[in-house]
């Protein structure tokens, strides 16, 4: 019988997608004569077709798909309400719960690892984050502007720490951990300011109301993860493919949507390009929301995996494009090559992470 993760998430509509966001690459790069740029794409012309051809193949009944697969366990989870979580309150920490639900006690090497690359990617983006809501606000927003500056600082401060001034022990780890969650805690906080009064009109200038919630939502999700590698946990693997993925694909949507409007008004090409990524990214982002609705076989999540991972790979690669356009100055428009790197960064961060969640998904028995 067919599954029925398949029948929610293989569309022909996305499949399309995917053929015209090849094409529309291919379209633009013999426009311009950009050679580079041609080679970074046509080096994703295969796998893109390569991942249709199997997609096509999954939507026929029967066809590649292991119908004695093992089903991930089902657990509930509770929904988050819009008011910032309590800070208090960190996930369950017994042994045997985390176990019998699915989920992992990490090791101490894994756990020193794992928390000092979160530290060390996520107090750079989240300060890249900071000075962007900075450089949007109006001059008539000087108090928000001047708390921002103070929070620039003591996240430069923090990261410095994580790069050069933490020992790789345990408690030392920890201990920066808890430093971390703290100073995002409060960085929430005041973006969760920010984005209201910007949501009433309070003070608008240059920052969208969107990326203002952008920016308050991502300090948050690093908290939990922080959280939950303090207490050395690693969840079931179905609730992290759920959240993880989901956080990233909506980023990479936005990135792309913000990127629009980044761009002159004459780029018609990049701007149509932008426009499919993001139509693309929102369209696995509602895919991914199967998974808590009904939780797929190994072999049906391992598919999605590799669909998430070869969109993000092909956004990387037009991301740096844009980038290296940006620098040399052959595209107009408001396009900051900082900025770029900031967005191509964490399209490179989601790739390692479904790395990461492939490995964990063969493992399971």
């Amino acid at each position: 019988m067919r599954d029925s993760f398949h029948n929610t998430s293989r569309s022909g509509s996305d499949l399309y997608l995917r053929y015209t966001i090849f094409f529309a690459v291919h379209k633009y790069y013999s426009k311009t004569h950009s050679i580079e740029g041609a080679k970074l794409f046509s080096l994703r012309s295969e796998f893109i077709m390569e991942a249709t051809v199997k997609e096509e193949k999954l939507d026929k009944p029967h066809a590649g798909f292991d119908n004695k697969a093992e089903n991930f366990p089902v657990t509930d989870q509770s929904k988050e309400g819009d008011n910032l979580p309590d800070l208090g309150v960190e996930p369950a920490q017994d042994d045997l719960f985390i176990r019998f639900s699915g989920g992992n006690i990490i090791g101490e090497q894994e756990f020193i690892e794992r928390s000092l690359n979160e530290n060390q990617f996520f107090l750079r983006t989240i300060m890249e984050n900071i000075f962007a809501m900075k450089s949007a606000l109006p001059d008539e927003a000087s108090e928000y502007i001047k708390q921002l500056d103070e929070f620039q600082k003591r996240f430069e401060e923090s990261l410095n720490r994580a790069l050069h001034h933490t020992p790789r022990e345990a408690n030392a780890v920890k201990k920066l951990n808890e430093d971390s969650i703290q100073l995002l805690y409060e960085a929430a906080e005041f973006c969760e300011k920010v984005f209201r009064d910007n949501v009433k009109g309070k003070y608008r200038g240059f920052l969208w109301t969107k990326v203002a919630e952008h920016i308050r939502r991502e300090p948050l999700y690093v908290v939990k993860i922080l959280q939950r590698l303090n207490k050395r946990i690693e969840r079931p693997i179905r609730e992290d493919i759920v959240e993880d993925d989901e956080f990233y694909l909506k980023i990479m949507a936005e990135h792309t949507a913000f990127l629009v409007h980044f761009l002159d008004m004459d780029e018609d090409e990049l701007i149509e390009l932008a426009r499919l990524f993001t139509l693309k990214f929102k369209l696995l982002t509602l895919q991914v929301r199967n998974i808590e609705i009904e939780p797929p076989s190994r072999s049906a999540i391992l598919s999605h995996l590799t669909v998430f991972r070869g969109a993000t790979i092909t956004l990387h690669n037009f991301l740096v494009e844009v980038s290296r356009l940006a620098g040399t100055g052959e595209i107009r428009g408001i396009v900051d090559p900082n900025l770029m790197g900031h967005v191509t960064r964490q399209a490179a961060k989601y790739i390692s992470v479904l790395d990461r969640l492939e490995a964990r998904v063969k493992q399971v028995h």
